[in-house]
């Protein structure tokens, strides 16, 4: 714990995981009282022998003031985690939280199982708006990392719904019989 504000302009965090029973027992907390600043350096989070399960949360970095860690260079060090499991780590610069979460496949942006017109019309609602607050790599229509639902993602999103069974293909339909 750190009364006060923590800042950080060079060097490393060295943050590590094993549980995710106990915060500053199973895992590591870096918990201030002030604002937590990372302007410089690195902060590298190291998952030791815990096999994450569903819906494990590690609040690694907590702030009653500001949390900003916008300057440091991110290492995270996780398992690689069952096919039906991934990372999120979408908040760790928001509220310094790691999650489990149930893996969604690329394009399907709704998380309902299937990749269709309903994950389009996600995609064409934030069509050409930059996602900056918190742009999170297969949500609201963005797959190309670059913070903005554009072509690159449409082109993306087009080819993994054609390469689905049962989808419209570009083949050639066949001229009927005269």
């Amino acid at each position: 714990s750190v009364t006060g504000d923590y800042l950080q302009t060079e060097g490393s965090l060295l943050l590590e995981i094993d549980g995710a029973t106990t915060a500053g027992t199973d895992y590591d907390l870096l918990d201030v009282t002030g604002n937590l600043t990372i302007s410089g350096g690195s902060l590298d989070v190291v998952l030791l022998t815990y096999v994450p399960v569903l819906n494990d949360s590690f609040d690694v970095l907590d702030s009653l003031g500001t949390l900003d860690i916008s300057g440091a260079t991110i290492n995270l060090d996780l398992a690689v985690l069952d096919a039906s499991l991934a990372w999120d780590t979408s908040q760790l610069g928001v509220d310094g939280t790691l999650s489990v979460v149930t893996a969604i496949e690329l394009g399907d942006f709704n998380a309902d199982g299937f990749i269709n017109s309903l994950d389009s019309d996600i995609m064409k609602g934030n069509w050409l708006n930059a996602l900056v607050a918190s742009p999170v790599l297969n949500k609201d229509g963005e797959m190309t990392d670059d913070g903005i639902v554009d072509l690159d993602d449409f082109a993306l999103f087009r080819q993994i719904l054609l390469a689905q069974p049962g989808s419209a293909s570009a083949s050639a339909v066949p001229e009927p019989n005269s």
